[in-house]
């Protein structure tokens, strides 16, 4: 199916009350709407702009992922996190890549019992709709691989800092937890200093070292340079002439 040659406000309007019709079984369907009509990394206010895509005069419109979201009364985390699965797919080649998406081109969506986009193996990280990609959430992704988690869990105890918080004071279990968390926490660290100080002792001896063969090469030279030139010639007494 070819794209649509002129792509307006009703057709983006007709993309965003799709979306809000579709239950929780319809992830694989609003990614696609989402991954059609949102430009990552767009402006943060209400302005929709003509986007060529796919031709000369070709164009549709995308927004903003807050934009999106204000219009389907969503979070904007939520409305990234499902462009995010869209990715992840489209990296496993069952969808296409979100640019070469257009209105009018038809997609194969992936079956969702054989490929899920929500679960334990889906496409879909619900806790990228509670916490926003950086330092502190890849941090907690590592950990959760570390100890053979999925990072849904851990991200969601770390955004409930204040329940986290009581039930470490009220339950023993949870203290102990914490207890042996900050021990391990500690460990990591006092065990990350000695390797920093036993690194920075190897760079000060191999400089020293350095040194000291640049110093012995010198003093070396210098011998190799007398040895060549052979003995001084012993002055002339004093008051002798020459005919």
């Amino acid at each position: 199916m070819e794209p649509l040659a002129e792509d307006g406000e009703d057709q983006l309007n007709a993309d965003i009350a799709e979306f809000s019709t579709h239950d929780r079984k319809g992830g694989w369907a609003r990614a696609l709407l989402i991954a059609r009509r949102v430009e990552p990394g767009e402006g943060q206010g209400e302005r929709t702009d003509l986007q060529p895509r796919f031709g000369r005069t070709e164009v549709f419109r995308r927004i903003s992922a807050q934009e999106f979201a204000r219009r389907t009364h969503t979070s904007h985390k939520r409305v990234m996190a499902f462009l995010e699965a869209w990715k992840r797919a489209a990296a496993d080649d069952l969808v296409p890549p979100f640019e070469k998406l257009a209105p009018g081109i038809h997609v194969d969506l992936p079956d969702d019992e054989k490929k899920p986009f929500f679960g334990e193996h889906g496409y879909y990280r619900s806790y990228e709709a509670r916490m926003k990609d950086g330092e502190r959430r890849q941090a907690i992704e590592q950990e959760a691989e570390r100890a053979g988690l999925k990072p849904t869990a851990p991200v969601y105890v770390a955004q409930q800092l204040k329940a986290l918080h009581t039930a470490i004071l009220a339950d023993p279990t949870a203290r102990e937890a914490a207890i042996s968390a900050l021990a391990e926490f500690e460990r990591r660290e006092e065990l990350s200093e000695r390797t920093d100080r036993a690194a920075a002792r190897r760079a000060a001896a191999e400089q020293e070292g350095a040194f000291d063969e640049a110093e012995e090469a010198v003093s070396d030279r210098a011998d190799t340079a007398e040895e060549t030139a052979g003995p001084v010639p012993a002055p002339a007494p004093s008051g002798a002439f020459h005919r």
